[in-house]
């Protein structure tokens, strides 16, 4: 499966699946399942913690106007994976792997904000790392599903 994407760390993979109990999967669809639930919690605490940056005013003007860009982004990234969600369950795969590519962007994007000031670090590099990663998890298994059920 990782072979699909060159993108996705082996070892953040393997984490992140490993964190849940092998009672909640059974095959390869509940592993999806399992990593579009990641991505949409990992979405829902980067909004958390987009807000609490924001109410810190500890940030510039520049990198408080990025935050809140993120902050929108994020608001449409969560839209999207339970719209990827629900394309995945009743087997729309087409829709679902557009949408979670569409949240790979988001993650991207978010942490090109901070980059168009020379200098400004990006202080949701992990979040967006984690989401693009996760998305990028969910993006594999809704493809090798699809595979499965052509």
């Amino acid at each position: 499966m990782l072979n699909k994407s060159t993108d996705i760390n082996y070892n953040f993979c393997v984490t992140s699946l490993q964190a849940i109990p092998v009672t909640h999967v059974t095959n390869l669809q509940g592993t999806g399942i399992v990593a579009m639930e990641l991505a949409l919690e990992n979405a829902t605490n980067t909004i958390s913690t987009i807000e609490k940056m924001l109410s810190s005013k500890e940030f510039d003007p520049f990198a408080a106007d990025c935050l809140r860009d993120c902050l929108e982004l994020y608001a449409d990234a969560i839209a999207m994976l339970v719209d990827a969600f629900g394309a995945f369950l009743s087997e729309h795969f087409d829709i679902a792997t557009v949408l979670m590519r569409t949240v790979m962007d988001v993650a991207s994007t978010c942490d090109e904000e901070f980059t168009e000031k020379k200098g400004e670090f990006t202080p949701l590099a992990k979040e967006n790392y984690n989401l693009f990663q996760l998305s990028d998890i969910s993006w594999c298994i809704i493809k090798q599903v699809s595979s499965v059920s052509s």
